[in-house]
């Protein structure tokens, strides 16, 4: 949904006219999108491995790879578009405190693993918001172009972002066979913050649809595909936090919240 409404933000340049460096903002924003997912999949899978996980130990050396791709491919974007855009500062900024990351965080403990993990998704989601402010995304007077940019730059991300937390610290609890009351009202409000989250991802897109039908129909598709795998988080989220996990896999538990963040991405 997110490379979708990305897509289509291309296409309204085009209709409308806006210029280069909007374009150029979409442009670094995209390879941002993936390093954003796929910290998020090492920070949940590396939360499952500490405890007590260790089959996910392949996934989790998978998972750094993909995030060394994705960082040598924004060093390049940032290369080309740093005159234009002049994000170079905060970009570094991201790139060495993974470097420090991905050395220490065999030797830390879970909670420590994830909260370092969480700080640089939420300093990459600012970034986003950076190049789409620089760039003149948000700040089009179209209104679906409007709505396009904000959930590419933020709405959307800060969405996947929350889902990405509930997959971790969920995976994590399934992982040690059983839950504390701190830890339901945690997945609780995690679970109530998606919820709000895909209402609001929905009534944002549908408003792209009611001002643009050729934009709606475009999206509509992978927003109700998106819907429907965020709701079987949902399902199993609410299991975590009434208390019953003893016939909950982490690994399958796991793989439903990717498949619907997945959904988002795509």
């Amino acid at each position: 949904l997110l490379l979708a409404v990305g897509l289509l933000i291309a296409d309204v340049n085009t209709q409308i006219g806006l210029t280069k460096k909007e374009i150029q903002g979409v442009e670094y924003i995209q390879p941002l999108r993936n390093l954003l997912q796929h910290m998020a999949q090492h920070r949940g899978l590396t939360n499952a491995l500490k405890n007590g996980n260790a089959a996910v130990a392949p996934k989790v050396a998978e998972k750094k790879k993909l995030v060394e791709q994705d960082v040598a491919t924004i060093n390049d974007t940032n290369g080309r578009l740093d005159a234009v855009l002049g994000l170079s500062q905060q970009w570094i900024q991201i790139r060495d405190k993974w470097n420090v990351l991905k050395t220490e965080v065999a030797d830390i403990d879970a909670a420590s693993s994830f909260t370092r993990h969480s700080n640089l998704l939420g300093e990459i989601k600012q970034l986003m918001i950076q190049a789409s402010e620089k760039s003149g995304l948000r700040l089009d007077a179209e209104l679906d172009s409007s709505y396009l940019g904000h959930e590419v730059s933020a709405g959307l991300p800060d969405l996947l972002e929350t889902m990405g937390v509930l997959r971790g610290r969920g995976a994590g609890i399934i992982s040690t066979g059983s839950a504390s009351d701190a830890q339901q009202i945690t997945i609780q409000v995690l679970t109530g913050r998606v919820k709000k989250g895909v209402a609001d991802t929905v009534m944002s897109l549908n408003k792209t649809a009611e001002f643009n039908p050729a934009l709606g129909s475009e999206i509509s598709e992978k927003l109700k595909a998106f819907e429907s795998a965020a709701n079987d988080l949902i399902r199993q989220a609410e299991v975590i936090y009434n208390g019953d996990i003893s016939g909950m896999d982490s690994g399958q538990f796991f793989a439903t919240a990717s498949a619907s963040i997945g959904a988002g991405y795509k």
